[in-house]
């Protein structure tokens, strides 16, 4: 099991997190609407493996290790669901109402002048940054429906954001200049139930959507031959047979070959990018559901189940390796690494966050063959992949066939 470097006890129960292109800055929503900015402090108690820029955070804080709260804002009254870098000094984030808020710092280019504006402060809870937030962008009609997803994606040096919503529509926008707002130019309403995870191949020009109603929808932007039309346009190219299950996210492998996809059974389905019509490979868990997975390295995974358990899942050959943490009984509802791969994020619907070292396993598949641990639960082998359905379902066929996870729809719920 993972080294537990941090407990970070915060403000309100924590929804999302999403670290900056700066390792030791991140941000995380809350479910009253707030965005907090935090910085990893370091200190001579942090486990050696993991390399701190002691030069970064240059106020002695009697607290460390721990982090230092920098700045903060509250651009929502209800709970964050998604939130997103959209540049250093840039946030995009978007709520359980559908709202979309983006948010920037005053007067700086990168978060890390926020750290020569500071101020002296006796609490690493008491914000040390004399930079503020401005909020330069509010829209409610992005989508008609609340937003379950966002993926940002630059297409020849313009920036877009694919937003989907929980009855499985898409919705293409891109940013204004000083991102004054987004613009929609396009909804694709080809899926039948929330839409879980969107990756985009910018080598291939080709969108990837997973679905509630089980099915992985793959898009290609197409160009009319007309001076009138310039903006980005997608037509669905494939969808792959629909499964009895749902796909609860979606994660692409940084060589653009494959898609992975968790599911409501606790399985890991593996789809090539050239066809996306059947699975190539399907990897049990050992979970009965895949709440939240993260690519960590090479072929390996952390994937976090609805006990709260989270494993390490190898795709080639399909291997569980055993449980990487298990810090609670409820549902992961956050997992994600840090910019440079060496932390770990877990939280569920407690005050804390929960940091780890991750650095051992890319030190582990460096170093020997990984072995997987006894009694995890591995299975070495594919399970048999059905044929391809040739029969074509409706959306409303799509939608009755798998209802939507309503422990989503609870957290995510003003009554929480």
């Amino acid at each position: 099991m993972a080294d537990v470097l941090l407990g970070q006890k915060i403000e309100g129960s924590p929804t999302v997190v999403a670290f900056s292109g700066e390792a030791s800055i991140f941000a995380y929503g809350t479910i009253h609407g707030e965005v907090y900015l935090r910085q990893l402090v370091p200190g001579c108690e942090v486990s050696p493996s993991v390399s701190f820029d002691s030069d970064i955070c240059e106020v002695d804080n009697p607290y460390y290790p721990g982090t230092q709260l920098l700045a903060m804002c509250q651009p929502h009254s209800s709970s964050i669901r998604i939130l997103i870098w959209l540049e250093d000094a840039t946030l995009l984030s978007v709520d359980t109402k559908g709202i979309v808020a983006i948010t920037q710092f005053k007067g700086v280019e990168d978060v890390v002048d926020l750290l020569t504006n500071c101020k002296e402060t006796c609490s690493r809870d008491a914000p040390m940054s004399n930079v503020s937030f401005t909020i330069v962008s509010i829209q409610n009609s992005i989508c008609t429906h609340p937003i379950s997803h966002a993926k940002e994606f630059l297409w020849k040096d313009d920036l877009y954001i694919a937003f989907g919503d929980e009855e499985g529509y898409i919705a293409i926008t891109k940013a204004l200049d000083d991102f004054k707002g987004l613009t929609v130019l396009q909804t694709l309403d080809d899926a039948g139930d929330y839409i879980s995870g969107i990756e985009w191949s910018d080598f291939r020009g080709q969108l990837y959507a997973s679905s509630g109603d089980g099915t992985v929808y793959k898009y290609s932007v197409f160009h009319r031959e007309t001076e009138r039309l310039k903006s980005l346009r997608f037509k669905l190219m494939d969808n792959s047979s629909p499964e009895d299950c749902e796909l609860t996210c979606l994660s692409m492998d940084p060589n653009g070959r494959y898609l992975y996809a968790g599911t409501s059974t606790g399985h890991l389905f593996i789809y090539s990018i050239k066809d996306v019509s059947l699975p190539t490979n399907k990897v049990r868990t050992g979970s009965k559901n895949v709440e939240q997975m993260v690519h960590v390295f090479e072929n390996l995974f952390l994937v976090g189940s609805e006990t709260g358990i989270v494993r390490l899942v190898g795709t080639q050959p399909p291997t569980v390796y055993g449980i990487f943490c298990h810090l609670f009984k409820d549902p992961v509802l956050i997992l994600t690494l840090a910019t440079d791969g060496s932390l770990a994020v877990v939280a569920s619907f407690d005050l804390k966050l929960y940091m780890l070292d991750c650095t051992w396993i890319k030190e582990m598949v460096d170093g020997a063959t990984m072995t997987s641990e006894p009694g995890a639960g591995i299975t070495g082998a594919a399970e048999p992949v059905k044929k391809r359905s040739t029969k074509k379902i409706t959306k409303q066929q799509a939608r009755s066939k798998v209802p939507t996870q309503a422990r989503r729809q609870a957290f995510f719920s003003d009554l929480f």
